[in-house]
């Protein structure tokens, strides 16, 4: 019924339809749908810089290995550190130069996006993990994410 995207197909929308008859408020006759999709090109995401994706892959390999984290939080955390690595690039610094200034923007403009409060929290909790990870490695001197919120 679904495809891979997770949305009802044409086909099974048109079969849907069909079934629903006159026992719904929606006759078929009365129910309209748009099949037209609109093409706009879709910008490829930005590739992390050689050395933010290294301390990316070191961390999630901490994680899988040491930790042992579930394969769905592994990749929540994959995309919540693809997110940082975009906003530091989008800032022209390095992962390990962003302040905590910046990582606070961050969380806020996570917060306006309309996330929900539970993504934002996991997102903190990654960064902050990042970061000590990086500590602890000897990446960085101090930790930006000490504390963050």
């Amino acid at each position: 019924m679904t495809s891979s995207a997770g949305s009802l197909s044409i086909a099974s929308v048109e079969g849907l339809m069909a079934s629903v008859g006159s026992d719904c408020h929606f006759e078929r006759t009365g129910m309209s749908y748009n099949l037209t999709i609109a093409k706009r090109p879709i910008a490829p995401a930005p590739v992390p810089p050689a050395a933010a994706a290294e301390g990316i892959d070191a961390y999630l390999t901490h994680l899988t290995v040491e930790r042992r984290l579930a394969a769905n939080t592994l990749e929540s955390y994959a995309r919540d550190l693809q997110l940082l690595a975009e906003f530091a690039a989008g800032r022209s610094v390095s992962l390990e130069a962003l302040s905590r200034q910046e990582l606070e923007a961050l969380v806020r403009e996570l917060m306006s996006e309309g996330r929900a409060p539970r993504s934002v929290a996991r997102a903190v909790a990654c960064f902050r993990g990042f970061y000590r990870f990086l500590l602890l490695d000897g990446r960085l001197q101090i930790n930006p994410a000490d504390d963050l919120r």
